[in-house]
């Protein structure tokens, strides 16, 4: 089980090596989990993702982890998959599992695909003394970034939202994000930035009208997180502006951000 409750279920002969050949010893797994939006806009990623209309927008998502496997610090292959329980209190969904095909390195802007081969089911585990814990898994035959949730069903009109940051910064220096208030984790990058009236927005005009949320300005100088958040409902292309910044260590600022 890893720290914020993720568990892997490995069967043995799972993996080849790079001759073909049955593994037969300790595979190394790296796995770097993320249910905290802090920790998602702390690493500059967000669950942007593609929709059934080639449009952006932010997925919902239960779930966001990268995976690595590796023997003797080379790739494995996968013989048959491994399942991975990710626990949520929000039950009761459909859920689909999103794959970045576009951009699977550890170091990556992630932008979510929806995975035709990913099936996600919701079953309880029991862990060693006995406790029930509530989630969803997912059968997994490769690495890379995954991330278990579903596309956001709103039916309100869609709209642009701009945020108008502090002199001196743009797309070159700092980002600019909107974090729904909502149980699930849903967080837009803004990944343009409008040169003619100095101010950050996203392309696909797919925000949703009504939407509670908080715009993130955040930019990293000499290793202290530099931010400032707006409380927003969404209303037809609300302007916002960034205008007294905090300062915070990393550890400060995803609380900060979890704590919205």
């Amino acid at each position: 089980m890893a720290a914020q409750g993720t568990i892997l279920f490995v069967n043995p002969q799972t993996f080849i090596d790079v001759n073909g050949e049955f593994i037969d010893g300790d595979v190394t797994i790296s796995l770097i989990e993320m249910y905290e939006p802090g920790e998602i806009i702390a690493c500059q990623l967000s669950t942007n993702g593609i929709t059934t209309t080639n449009l952006i927008e932010p997925i919902f998502s239960e779930s966001m982890f990268y995976i690595d496997i590796t023997y003797q610090d080379r790739p494995v292959t996968f013989l048959q998959p491994i399942r991975v329980f990710a626990p949520s209190d929000n039950l009761g969904i459909q859920q689909f599992l999103f794959s970045s095909p576009s951009c699977p390195e550890l170091e990556c802007t992630v932008l979510w695909e929806f995975d035709p081969e990913g099936q996600v089911f919701e079953e309880p585990i029991v862990d060693p003394v006995g406790n029930k814990i509530f989630g969803y898994s997912i059968f997994l035959s490769d690495v890379g970034w995954k991330d278990i949730g579903r596309y956001n069903t709103d039916a309100n009109t869609r709209t642009t939202v701009y945020n108008k940051a502090p002199n001196g910064y743009n797309k070159s220096n700092a980002n600019v994000f909107i974090h729904y208030n909502t149980p699930s984790t849903a967080i837009g990058l803004f990944e343009r930035y409008d040169t003619d009236f100095d101010v950050f927005t996203e392309s696909f005009g797919q925000l949703p009208v009504d939407t509670a949320a908080d715009v993130v300005f955040v930019t990293v100088q000499n290793n202290q997180y530099v931010f400032g958040t707006n409380r927003v409902t969404i209303t037809q292309d609300l302007v916002t502006a960034t205008l007294e910044p905090s300062e915070a260590n990393e550890n400060n600022f995803i609380n900060a951000i979890n704590n919205l």
